[in-house]
């Protein structure tokens, strides 16, 4: 049976690369600071006008993506205004890939997979069938192993597979 747990999505990968539901200006943004910090200011700043200043300390998000790629987007889109897409095809798709990944290897069920991703079973099956998802070279989402605190580790995990 599957516990009602607090929802956490999964993170969005290291290693994303623009893909479907990216826009020209996430994918100009992308080459500037990376794919993943264009979604995470996307996921942050999504349907707001961002206004990038000559001075880049100035930028709200210096503390998201950090002074040195706040300084390349300022470099690169001084002194205009930029609304940010909501990219939530993007987000969801970069989110869910590594655990369409997993449930396609078979490290999961496509029920652990639909439970982790508040998704219905006939969806996440879809996606594992008959889509490209979790195919191009996404890293497969590891579920951690419940642990009982009354009981000792007999099978440690050691990263040696």
């Amino acid at each position: 049976m599957i516990q009602n747990a607090a929802f956490t999505a999964p993170p969005i990968p290291d290693d994303i690369k623009p893909g479907k539901g990216w826009s020209k200006i996430m994918i100009e943004m992308a080459g500037y600071i990376g794919a993943r910090d264009v979604l995470r200011l996307c996921e942050q700043y999504g349907g707001q006008q961002v206004y990038f200043p000559a001075d880049p300390a100035k930028t709200p998000f210096v503390e998201d993506i950090g002074q040195d790629k706040a300084d390349a987007l300022c470099a690169a889109f001084r002194l205009h205004r930029v609304t940010l897409p909501t990219a939530r095809f993007a987000i969801s798709r970069a989110r869910r890939a590594g655990v369409i990944a997993a449930a396609r290897a078979r490290r999961m069920t496509v029920a652990q997979a639909a439970a982790m991703l508040h998704l219905r079973h006939d969806t996440v099956s879809r996606l594992v069938k008959q889509e490209d998802e979790g195919c191009d070279d996404a890293q497969i989402y590891h579920v951690p192993r419940p642990k009982d605190p009354r009981q000792i580790e007999m099978f440690p995990d050691t990263g040696d597979n």
